[in-house]
């Protein structure tokens, strides 16, 4: 979801996105959204441009307490049984409410990141690695084991090649690197990995999707098969014994296969084999048998529709059908599936074998073996068989020869380079995490700055913001430098060049709860329109949320049991323990939240059961007004699963 939408979101210190997973139960929820991402959050973080508001701010406006709640008494004593959680995140731009209007232009300079080429790729490799754990043959059994005696669901193949295909398309709009040295070095670790042996049958895919997303294309699928016949020595059949589109002169380097699946195929996913915990995956197998060698290719991404695809009667066309019924009706599965060309004219046609199969792993083996087989084949037919399988060019769903153009088209419209001037860059460390950001400063030679720093002036660095500073040179020249991460800016190192006429300054990444001079959580920015900007609240459209109606009937039960779930857990061992909160502010600002809605809401013995509206905050040390607070209502926020106060 991140790498889809990302791109879509508008840069303003008012966009949020949210992303709602729903996962398995996990011994270490707090490690789920790592487990998930398959890597360290800052880092990815940092690459994407868009970062958790929890992790800047460490504090969550999503009311988490519920699931755990939930999750905690439909446990049986004694009993880990499956259970499943949403995993509900808001993401915003990292740095955007900490830029001044004037910097608008150095921000989307500053935007891309710099990182070594051959660290990116290893970054790249372990994050495929842990995407696709479950094709590691080695783990099944204990795997297996867990799930029995833990009653977990092992089945969380959520993601397919062509996700980490999309990662690394967003990447190259972000990131500047040696893109050349980062993907032969990742698909190189990718071919000679041994550890994801069922993996080995997706290279096909992931070479096709690096094609198709316009990220790196192989010189196998750069052109049709036929051209590049002799160059590569591909051994293909004569056009003679192939029809259709496979026998042109010409044809593309990827097709689309369309296979249409019985219906009876089907039953075993409706009358058996009793409880199943998860949607099982599956995928498309092209299966060549020959000279007694077997190979294989899978492919994951696809389109699927029930009805039938019929061949035109003049033009060779196909028609797709949908039957609008779905799976209450009763017509056929129709899959409509990507893949390279040459690797249907490798062989003879008879020996072209071409399936639905279930993925490997420990809930499809245990639930199906017995009636699909060791392979967990679903259906499989010969590429002969005209009334089950097709080829064709296009796709009524996509257009490849205009799909791989516009991809290539927009990377290089979002990939706007630096000009030279200022650069931003990090290091991975040994754990392929991003610690650091150094931005260099490169000035003209005949500009004012380079003269005095010939001359030898003093350098200094000025905190300015949670992830800007100010680079001062001597006593009159300046200049504001944006990082595209909240650093610690009061802990900043500098390097200068006075010959080269460069400076780069050099900070540590900062994250909450890290100490630093700028407390990010209560950090407001008022923009150049005059609206402010609190970079870790989610945005709430209060026109659409509904009014949480007040009973008489007093029950506050419900509301003990939300604010309760804002606390915590050192700051309910204080509470629970009578210990003074008044030198924890963000403990004091929750019960002072608490005290308001529960007396707006008439919870209040002092005022007699009525609601009260107006409401004041004052400083402890002289007991003076502070704050004015008018309370005009309560409404659901749906989105956070919470309350929130309409109130000015």
């Amino acid at each position: 979801m991140i790498v889809a939408t990302a791109p879509l979101l508008r840069t303003s210190g008012t966009s949020v996105l949210c992303t709602e997973s729903l996962l398995a139960a996990s011994d270490d929820p707090t490690g789920s959204l790592s487990a998930v991402l398959g890597t360290d959050i800052v880092t990815f973080s940092l690459f994407i441009g868009l970062a958790p508001t929890g992790l800047l701010a460490g504090t969550t406006f999503e009311a988490v307490s519920n699931e755990a709640g939930l999750q905690s008494i439909s446990r049986p004593v004694g009993m880990q049984q499956q259970s499943q959680y949403r995993l509900r995140i808001h993401w915003k731009n990292p740095c955007i409410q900490s830029s001044s209007p004037a910097s608008k232009e150095n921000e989307r300079t500053h935007a891309q990141v710099s990182v070594d080429a051959e660290g990116l790729a290893t970054w790249l490799f372990n994050i495929y690695k842990k995407m696709f754990a479950k094709e590691d043959l080695s783990t099944l059994f204990s795997a297996m084991q867990s799930m029995k005696d833990k009653h977990y669901s092992t089945d969380m193949q959520r993601y397919t090649r062509a996700a980490i295909v999309a990662l690394i398309r967003v990447l190259k709009t972000t990131v500047l690197t040696n893109w050349d040295i980062v993907m032969t070095t990742f698909l190189d670790m990718v071919e000679s990995d041994r550890t994801l042996i069922v993996g080995s049958n997706s290279l096909q895919e992931l070479n096709m999707h690096l094609a198709l997303f316009g990220v790196w294309t192989l010189p196998v699928l750069a052109q049709g098969p036929r051209r590049i016949q002799k160059t590569f020595n591909l051994q293909l059949r004569p056009r003679s014994n192939v029809e259709g589109i496979l026998g042109g002169v010409d044809p593309p380097p990827i097709v689309y296969i369309i296979l249409s699946v019985p219906r009876k195929s089907l039953d075993v996913f409706t009358t058996g084999p009793g409880k199943v915990s998860s949607t099982p995956g599956i995928h498309i197998s092209v299966e060549q048998q020959f000279e007694e060698q077997q190979y294989e290719n899978c492919f994951h991404t696809f389109h699927s529709y029930f009805g039938r695809a019929t061949h035109g009667e003049n033009d060779g066309s196909i028609i797709f059908e949908e039957d609008n019924m779905g799976w209450l009706g009763s017509a056929d599965l129709v899959i409509i599936c990507p893949v390279p060309t040459f690797g249907l004219l490798t062989g003879p046609r008879s020996g072209l074998k071409v399936s639905l199969a279930l993925n490997t792993n420990t809930e499809n083996v245990g639930l199906y073996t017995s009636k699909l087989g060791f392979r967990l084949m679903v259906f499989e037919t010969s590429l002969d068989d005209r009334r089950r399988v097709s080829i064709c060019e296009q796709s009524p769903y996509l257009d490849i020869s205009k799909l791989i153009d516009s991809q290539k088209n927009w990377i290089q419209r979002h990939s706007i380079q630096a000009d030279g001037k200022i650069t931003v860059s990090t290091v991975l460390d040994s754990y392929q995490k991003a610690t650091k950001l150094q931005i260099r400063t490169t000035f003209s030679v005949d500009s004012e700055e380079a003269r005095a720093l010939v001359s030898g002036v003093s350098v200094a660095v000025a905190p300015a913001s949670s992830s800007a500073v100010i680079l001062k040179i001597g006593d009159s020249l300046s200049r504001r430098l944006v990082f595209p991460f909240p650093v610690q800016s009061s802990n900043c190192k500098t390097r200068v060049a006075r010959k080269s006429c460069w400076i780069e300054v050099e900070a540590p990444i900062h994250v909450a709860p890290q100490p630093d001079a700028f407390d990010t959580w209560t950090k407001v920015t008022t923009r150049a329109d005059g609206s402010v900007s609190l970079g870790t609240i989610p945005r709430v459209n209060l026109d659409i949320q509904p009014v949480v109606p007040l009973t008489t009937k007093k029950d506050e039960s419900w509301l003990n049991l939300l604010m309760g779930g804002t606390l915590s857990e050192n700051e309910k061992y204080l509470k629970d323990h009578n210990q003074d909160l008044s030198m924890h502010p963000k403990s004091e600002l929750k019960e002072s939240l608490n005290i308001i809605i529960q007396s707006f809401a008439g919870y209040n013995p002092r005022a007699m059961g009525q609601p009260i509206h107006n409401f004041q905050l004052t400083m402890s040390r002289n007991n003076s007004c502070h704050t004015l607070i008018f309370v005009s209502g309560l409404h659901h926020d749906l989105d956070l699963g919470s309350v929130v106060l309409d109130a000015w």
